[in-house]
């Protein structure tokens, strides 16, 4: 189960969590930061209850194709 916390590195440290936006039935919203360019990003990904369902991956896929159909 992934949830991330404030001030934590993401790949390789390029990113930092700044801090939680939302989150709700499906995912968690976080504010993130680049800090090579100090620009600010969104980054939603499934929440623990749905990194658990045994349906998983298949729900994976799905979120995946719904963030590149509002991309």
């Amino acid at each position: 189960m992934i949830i991330w916390t404030p001030n934590q590195p993401l790949q390789n440290g390029r990113f930092i969590i700044q801090k939680v936006l939302g989150s709700g039935g499906f995912g968690i919203t976080y504010s993130i930061l680049e800090q090579r360019t100090g620009k600010l990003f969104v980054l939603k990904t499934l929440n623990h209850i749905q990194q658990n369902r045994k349906d998983f991956s298949e729900r994976q896929v799905k979120f995946v194709q719904e963030m590149t159909r509002l991309a």
